[in-house]
């Protein structure tokens, strides 16, 4: 069977999407692992300062607001759920959407550290319509950085290669890009990663295809809420079974309970997952670029606290 017969991908890379890096120097020496929700507690708190029209916006609930459907904030930070009308007239409540953006703390070392007075980098990438707004996300990238004590020394935005900067860029730009054949990788788990199967949290080994649902899963997520179109793809048995062949090491992968605390719920939200090295072998042709897709939109939960962060080894071609 043909690639093309088995999987369709292209529909779920039909997403537009805006990157840019930070670089900053550190006070103080941090894991990367550790200081993604308080990141992004301060670029919600910067978002809502630069944009709320109350002054006395803390002590203002976002229910309260006279004009919640021209909010910065919302759109940007929370997106919030839809009430749509079905076939039989019947009042439906969509979930909220999955947040707009995903950011990565990277540094050269690999145990995750940053070390004080030296440099490391803040990626974003943003989805769909916020990107409009990229301005006023950027600038509040960039005091939340300034608020945990982070020197800011540039901000650049990133393209995909051999592409024109004016264009509007779709996860197919990136995807495309990159190209890689081995029968073995390595692909590094920089913050928590947190996985479901058949509803419940994953705390033990997975498999690649627990791996590649979870991507799958993530695209769609994005793809209905900031895709062009409603196309999800396509995949075979096949598909699937071939992935079932692909054999995952997780020796040097530990499962880390983490958790933060939700200014808004009042009470400490969970942020566990794997961290660590996984190694895919096998016929890994018809997953790279799923696998490449990971990279860049994170995968699992609390990705909008910098959660999911994964990226091949750069013996690997890791971007």
């Amino acid at each position: 069977m043909t690639n093309e017969n088995m999987i369709d991908l292209k529909p779920l890379f039909n997403i537009r999407i805006l990157r840019f890096v930070i670089t900053l120097i550190s006070n103080k020496t941090i894991n990367v692992g550790e200081i993604g929700s308080d990141y992004r507690g301060q670029l919600g708190f910067s978002l809502k300062q630069m944009t709320c029209q109350y002054d006395q916006f803390q002590n203002i609930h976002c229910s309260d607001c006279s004009i919640p459907d021209n909010c910065y904030y919302t759109s940007l930070f929370s997106p919030t759920s839809s009430i749509q009308m079905s076939k039989e007239d019947t009042i439906k409540v969509m979930p909220s959407p999955v947040r707009p953006f995903v950011f990565s703390f990277m540094t050269d070392e690999m145990n995750g550290m940053i070390h004080n007075k030296k440099s490391f980098q803040l990626v974003f990438s943003i989805f769909g319509p916020a990107i409009q707004n990229c301005a006023i996300f950027s600038a509040a990238a960039i005091q939340a950085s300034e608020r945990l004590g982070f020197t800011v020394i540039n901000f650049e935005s990133l393209y995909p290669d051999n592409q024109p900067m004016e264009k509007e860029w779709v996860l197919e730009d990136w995807i495309n890009t990159f190209s890689i054949n081995h029968h073995t990788i390595g692909i590094r788990c920089h913050t928590p990663l947190s996985m479901k199967k058949d509803n419940h949290v994953i705390t033990t080994q997975f498999s690649f295809m627990d791996f590649i649902k979870a991507i799958i899963r993530r695209l769609r997520d994005l793809k209905r809420y900031y895709g062009n179109d409603d196309n999800m793809g396509h995949f075979t048995n096949e598909f699937y079974s071939i992935a079932k062949t692909i054999h995952c090491s997780t020796k040097t992968v530990t499962y880390q309970k983490k958790n933060r605390y939700s200014y808004s719920q009042h009470k400490r939200l969970p942020l566990s997952g794997f961290m660590g090295e996984l190694t895919f072998t096998g016929n890994l042709q018809w997953f790279m670029p799923l696998l490449k897709a990971g990279e860049l939109i994170h995968i699992g939960r609390g990705t909008s606290s910098g959660n999911g962060c994964v990226a091949f080894n750069k013996e690997d071609e890791c971007i």
